[in-house]
């Protein structure tokens, strides 16, 4: 072996041979050079200077746009696993289960579903795993039967012109598709303004509809411009099967309705055109941009999202900084969590737990990251349901999280809501959480139309007590033995406020 080929040469003479040796298809499954994020502007030391963008020696498929493994190869001199740290850079961010490194002489394999006993082996350069070795370890690792994977591997949509999703389109599209295809069906798509929030729905759509996994779709937007371009551009191949609900009149014999949600609700019951369907009628309901609309309008989303509760649930909303972030002053906001946020949420939680524990119940059952993200799912979810309004929000304090608030529970019917809320231990002392109980006070009355708030508190937990207490509840009564915390009963006192009485 020539110890002063390069790294191209290495791919040329080795890697690739390699790959093709173990069955992967050259021109169907096998990408190298692989540009997935674009050159940046960037102002640094006084100046602006070119930021080079992220590329992936290899990236190898199942089928396209489902992707296994990506490479990382390194001239002769390196050693094999020089490559690696790179790759799992890069496979975090492509969302790729399987990482390789190689110099030439062989490859240094890295298993990020967990499922292998060896994290990490080397292979000969002849060892190099099949297409379908890969994706059984993948199915294996992700609990894939005949059914889920019959949903998991449809096609996307081609129109012939080569245009392809982009990363970020494709982790959404591939995630969801599998989220549901185990079951979940309430799903949350956050992404920035112009990445293709509707494009990535069509996708979604598409091959839960050509799998037949969902056969009744309907596609809910608040303005009509967004439902005429989907109609006309994204949503354009489902051709005959696809029409917009307009006039309040039905006509079931489609398979994809798309409609402005005001356009098939109101106050009136005759304009509640939505229960001329059954509630079983629709298998998936899309609702596009479900951060915007009004009080009033948001309260028929809601109505039409519990109508039609058999069916997936997916909303798509605006993933920019500073989405759905109330700021309170210069040091304290509120904002939605999001799944980023598990590792941050769980290390609070775990530093604060024998503080913590004095008063709230459920520590012990968060034992790692994956738990809290569990936790923040969840809180997504209640925010779909709600009609994209959060139901809490994760406490921002000079850029940390520094605890949780919101509502535990939400009875619409009355219009009630119950406050719930923690800080951690090394941020207590610097009045965040007055300002955050204040805040979210305000948004309970005047975003959520809210009637009545409400806060239970353990008696001797007077740091909380305090709380409403300062601003303006009544004490209303005693529940003897309301909790359970770990080996005793604890007694709660039940604070309520009014809207009327809220200034």
């Amino acid at each position: 072996m020539d110890n002063k080929l390069s790294e191209r040469h290495v791919c040329t003479k080795y890697i690739t041979p390699a790959l093709e040796h173990s069955g992967w298809d050259i021109h169907k499954q096998i990408r190298e050079e692989v540009s997935f994020t674009d050159e940046r502007i960037v102002y640094k030391n006084k100046g602006f200077t070119r930021k080079k963008g992220n590329r992936a020696d290899y990236i190898l498929y199942y089928k396209p746009n489902i992707p296994l493994a990506i490479i990382e190869a390194k001239d002769i001199e390196h050693s094999i696993g020089s490559g690696m740290q790179q790759a799992l850079d890069y496979a975090e961010i492509l969302d790729i289960p399987f990482v390789f490194s190689s110099n030439g002489k062989g490859f240094l394999f890295h298993d990020r579903t967990g499922n292998n006993e060896n994290l990490e082996q080397e292979l000969t350069m002849n060892q190099f795993p099949s297409p379908e070795d890969l994706w059984q370890l993948y199915k294996m690792a992700e609990h894939i039967d005949k059914e889920k994977e019959k949903v998991i591997t449809e096609d996307y949509y081609q129109d012939g012109s080569g245009k392809s999703p982009r990363y970020y389109q494709r982790v959404a599209i591939n995630r969801t598709i599998e989220a549901i295809a185990k079951g979940q069906d309430r799903i949350l798509l956050v992404m920035a303004t112009g990445t293709g929030k509707t494009y990535t729905a069509f996708q979604i759509i598409w091959r839960l509809w050509k799998a037949r996994k969902k056969k009744r779709i309907l596609f809910l937007a608040d303005r009509n411009i967004l439902v005429d371009q989907a109609k006309s551009i994204d949503f354009k191949p489902f051709r005959d099967k696809v029409t917009k609900l307009k006039n309040r009149t039905v006509d079931k014999s489609y398979e994809i309705y798309m409609a402005l949600y005001q356009g098939i609700s109101g106050s009136e019951e005759d304009k509640n055109i939505y229960k001329q369907f059954s509630p079983d009628f629709f298998d998936l309901v899309v609702v596009d941009e479900c951060h915007r609309g009004s009080v009033a309008e948001d309260s028929a989303w809601r109505e039409i999202l519990q109508y039609f509760s058999n069916a997936t649930h997916i909303g798509t909303t605006r993933g920019e900084k500073g989405l759905l972030t109330y700021k309170i002053d210069e040091e304290v906001s509120l904002r939605l969590f999001n799944e980023g946020d598990a590792e941050e949420f769980y290390n609070l939680t775990i530093g604060s737990k024998p503080y913590l524990k004095q008063w709230l119940g459920w520590l012990d059952y968060i034992e790692s990251v994956e738990d809290s993200a569990n936790n923040i799912k969840a809180r997504l979810k209640g925010f779909v349901e709600n009609g994209g309004y959060p139901k809490s929000f994760a406490i921002i304090y000079r850029g940390e999280i520094a605890g949780t608030i919101g509502f535990n529970n939400l009875n619409n019917a009355n219009r009630i809501g119950v406050i719930g809320y923690w800080l951690g231990e090394r941020f207590q002392g610097k009045g965040i959480m007055s300002k955050a109980f204040k805040a979210v006070i305000d948004y309970g009355f005047k975003e959520l139309e809210l009637n009545r708030i409400e806060v239970s508190v353990a008696v001797e937990n007077k740091r909380s007590r305090a709380l409403p207490e300062r601003f303006g509840f009544t004490r209303e009564g005693e529940i003897r033995q309301a909790e359970w915390l770990y080996d005793h009963y604890v007694d709660h006192i039940i604070y309520g406020l009014l809207s009327e009485e809220w200034k």
